[in-house]
């Protein structure tokens, strides 16, 4: 300025901050991009303060373990966490915050807030400044829950078939030494017994090989329904036509069937034989005469009961008799179950929208198929 304090010279410094400036909308993109990204992943992310204090987590990870992302702060998170996981957590971010590692990766289990169980692989993450200070924990969430499932699935069929064939060997071992060696005694024998007792040993013959037959079909029913393969076709009949077609087939003792008029239910005609076969067998197996068939209309349905003598099974063994492969208690005179046919005929049932139950009534062994009436 002059001295009467009029401006006779502009001087200024003109700085270039387009640099600047495009870091800082470089910056901006970056974060938008990054909160697109961590908001829309389909895995699980959480962002942790360095001091744990607070914690961000993504729609993914609140959706695999049912937290609403409103109410997921770090207390929250942390409530998701096993009891005997939390020690071996804070471990590992310890070693984050003192740099003694930058990332790692583990599988966890956790509890979903309705408290069924979920597991993830995390990959954990120190984010640190220019300086090397921690500045966040960024993990990622893998959602392994269903892979879990497949994996134990896995093993229980290979454990199941593992069981299956013991079973077979063990259930069709004594038929078929009877079938072979009757087969044998009648083959290099055959002039020495007389007509009657080769009738009576090609009959004892035909009754091993058909406890035979329907061991394999019991077998190949179990199978395909370990792999849903099973077709069941409902269509519907008279279930006393159906018993009387079984026991006109049958040949042991004939049991007494108590039933009044028709009974028409929707079932799979051949699945119902099938079930009814292995009751009669395990009845005339495992139980004692006298054994009878009843048929009533019930509120459920129609309800076959088939019953023997006893002696009846104790309670603690009523439902575990239908658990596949299990070994009912031994009884005096009686010889232990595998379990085969019990455990296909209450799949069976319920795959035709029925159920088999069992209980001991006044010393008698009672099994029910209902059924749905048609």
């Amino acid at each position: 300025r002059d001295p009467d304090g009029r401006v006779v010279l502009l001087e200024g410094v003109l700085l270039d901050v387009t640099e600047q400036y495009e870091t800082r909308e470089r910056l901006v993109a970056s974060e938008r991009l990054f909160r697109t990204a961590f908001e829309h992943a389909p895995i699980g992310m959480i962002i942790t303060a360095a001091d744990l204090s607070q914690a961000t987590a993504n729609p993914a990870f609140c959706a695999m373990v049912g937290l609403e992302p409103e109410e997921a702060g770090a207390e929250e998170l942390l409530s998701v966490i096993d009891d005997e996981e939390r020690a071996d957590l804070a471990r590992r971010w310890a070693a984050l915050q003192a740099g003694e590692v930058d990332r790692y990766t583990i599988d966890r289990r956790l509890r979903r807030t309705d408290g069924s169980p979920v597991w993830g692989r995390f990959h954990v993450s120190a984010l640190r400044d220019a300086c090397g200070e921690l500045v966040s924990i960024l993990t990622q969430a893998v959602d392994l829950t269903d892979s879990r499932r497949a994996e134990a699935e896995l093993r229980r069929l290979a454990e199941s078939k593992d069981e299956l064939l013991r079973v077979v060997s063990h259930e069709l071992r004594t038929p078929l030494t009877t079938v072979v060696g009757l087969a044998a005694e009648l083959a290099e024998r055959h002039d020495a017994f007389d007509e009657a007792e080769r009738r009576e040993l090609t009959s004892l013959l035909a009754d091993q090989a058909n406890e035979m037959a329907d061991l394999i079909d019991d077998l190949l029913a179990l199978a395909r329904t370990e792999t849903g393969a099973l077709q069941i076709d409902l269509v519907s009949v008279d279930v006393v036509r159906e018993i009387e077609a079984v026991l006109s087939a049958w040949r042991g003792a004939t049991p007494e069937v108590v039933a009044e008029g028709e009974h028409w239910v929707r079932v799979d005609p051949f699945r119902f034989r099938q079930i009814l076969r292995n009751l009669l067998a395990n009845a005339y197996k495992y139980g004692s005469e006298p054994v009878t068939i009843t048929v009533e209309a019930v509120d459920e349905g129609c309800a076959v009961r088939v019953a023997d003598a006893g002696p009846a099974l104790p309670e603690e063994e009523w439902e575990a008799i239908f658990d596949r492969y299990y070994r009912a208690s031994d009884l005096p005179g009686h010889p232990g179950s595998l379990g085969l046919g019990l455990a296909l005929g209450r799949q069976l049932a319920r795959l035709m929208s029925g159920d088999l139950t069992y209980r001991g009534i006044d010393g008698r062994s009672v099994f029910t198929l209902t059924l749905p009436i048609a």
